[in-house]
């Protein structure tokens, strides 16, 4: 398990506070943006991330939760020897 962006607690702290149009203004970022974050179409980039805290006066990890799964950046080679030797 790995840390996501929790988009829907940025959703409903936006919705108290802000349009998509003037959060994006304080954040320097297209409204557009701000939607994909809502959606979960997007993570935030950390610099991003840490204006989103700052303009909320939120901790770092009221941001995140738990999900998806860690992905490997190599992957698992197999080859003809290694599989007739097993298979």
């Amino acid at each position: 398990m790995k840390y996501v962006f929790d988009y829907e607690t940025f959703k409903n702290y936006r919705k108290a506070i802000a349009t998509q149009q003037t959060m994006a203004l304080s954040l320097g970022v297209s409204r557009i943006t701000i939607q994909n974050l809502e959606s979960g179409k997007h993570q935030p980039k950390a610099d991003l991330y840490f204006r989103i805290c700052e303009l909320f006066d939120l901790d770092v990890y009221d941001l995140m939760q738990l999900g998806g799964k860690v992905e490997w950046s190599r992957k698992r080679k197999t080859t003809k020897t290694a599989t007739s030797q097993f298979g």
